[in-house]
């Protein structure tokens, strides 16, 4: 009995981990299109027709 229950928190140990590794992905991923996005330069906001307040 003991031994499952080492195992089942190693593994939730490693689904934690591996679940934090794809957040960090996601987050640099996202971040890394909201620079890219070419909204931030004023000759696309005039392509798109845009206004910023």
């Amino acid at each position: 009995m003991k031994e499952g229950q080492k195992v089942k928190e190693r593994t939730l140990q490693i689904i934690r981990e591996l679940m934090e590794q794809k957040l960090n992905k996601i987050d640099a991923f996202v971040k890394r299109i909201q620079i890219s996005d070419g909204f931030s330069n004023d000759e696309s906001r005039k392509r798109w027709n845009l206004t910023v307040p």
